[in-house]
């Protein structure tokens, strides 16, 4: 009775011990990854492979300490080794895909990325999946095999990105006159890139508007900020030079009742 108390409380001294040693070694290992400037793609994903060794170690030592020898754990691991494999194939596959994007390097920690409609900034790649970060701080987890699978939209895989706006103003309006105006503002804003010449075309012409096709070059960096200051600049722009902006008609039809 003794004998068996004392392995109890061996292997939760086992357990507690080994998952604070566990969390001690990984800081330190982390602590070397970013000194040696580690790649932050691999190391997220070698962290989490070098936690989950740890654990798994932990567990059979554990084991060990309740007495079940290496012999007996390895014939039950055997034993369950079907069904655990089945009920873990989905895991496994994530784990596959988790490899197979630290090769082909799809995206890194740090880019901004969208799938299955979920857009946001690549905290790290685990081992059976990837965490993401949206524009208002939401912690989304994304399995790896769905990042392998889907359609993936890097946002900032490139160090370039061209802007495109639409601008629907009135058909009244001198037309010569508006990209005159447009092309001014591009041109001297600081994010544009002067070496690409913007491109500003008529893109559609409806009954009562004429829709105006803006393309501009940029730094990735600088995509959203030039694409509000733009907007703010031409708008003002608009309203002090009198450009007419074209509204959706909508026409009402009155019945008369006898």
């Amino acid at each position: 009775m003794d004998s068996a108390l004392g392995n109890v409380l061996s292997c939760i001294g086992i357990l507690v011990f080994g998952y604070l040693v566990s969390k001690y070694l990984l800081k330190i290992v982390r602590r070397m990854m970013e000194k040696a400037n580690f790649d932050r793609t691999l190391q997220s994903f070698l962290l989490s492979v070098f936690q989950t060794i740890a654990r798994l170690f932990i567990f059979l030592t554990a084991l060990s300490s309740l007495g079940v020898g290496s012999t007996s754990i390895i014939a039950i691991f055997t034993t369950l080794g079907a069904a655990v494999s089945l009920g873990l194939k989905d895991s496994l596959s994530h784990l596959a895909s988790g490899i197979l994007i630290l090769v082909n390097k799809p995206f890194k920690v740090g880019d901004w990325i969208e799938v299955d409609n979920v857009s946001g900034s690549v905290k790290a790649i685990q081992i059976f999946h990837t965490v993401l970060n949206t524009i208002d701080n939401q912690r989304v987890i994304v399995p790896n095999g769905s990042l392998v699978n889907d359609i993936i939209i890097n946002e900032t895989g490139e160090s370039r990105r061209r802007l495109q706006l639409e601008f629907r103003i009135d058909y009244l309006n001198d037309y010569a006159r508006v990209r005159d105006i447009i092309s001014k503002i591009v041109i001297n804003h600081r994010f544009s890139i002067k070496s690409e010449a913007p491109v500003i075309k008529i893109n559609k012409i409806s009954d009562n508007k004429v829709t105006i096709m803006l393309r501009v070059w940029c730094q990735t960096s600088d995509y959203y900020t030039l694409k509000f200051e733009l907007l703010e600049e031409i708008y003002s722009a608009f309203k002090q030079e009198n450009i007419l902006f074209a509204h959706d008609e909508v026409n009402l039809y009155s019945k008369e009742v006898c």
